[in-house]
């Protein structure tokens, strides 16, 4: 099992956020694919740049979310939700 790509729509940081997925036409469940520079409370840094999507490298779980405030809004990272079709690694 590989490294979960993260997906728009998802509660994917500790303080609540979403993340806003821009990844243009690139889907996985229905839903579009975090690329490097979304925003999720706070800009989303990729940790890979080997898959990409419109030319920007996918977001996966565990990627850092920039501050965005003071606690909860701390620097963190994404924690995506389980998806059924897609991973990156094995």
């Amino acid at each position: 099992m590989g490294i979960l790509i993260a997906v728009d729509e998802n509660p994917n940081t500790l303080c609540g956020h979403t993340l806003s997925a821009s990844a243009p036409k690139v889907y996985i469940d229905g839903k579009l694919i975090g690329v490097n520079g979304d925003p999720s409370g706070g800009v989303v840094s990729s940790t890979q740049s080997t898959v990409k999507a419109g030319g920007k490298d996918v977001l996966l779980k565990g990627d850092s979310v920039a501050g965005h405030g003071t606690a909860p809004h701390i620097p963190q990272s994404l924690d995506t939700p389980p998806q059924s079709t897609v991973f990156i690694g094995e």
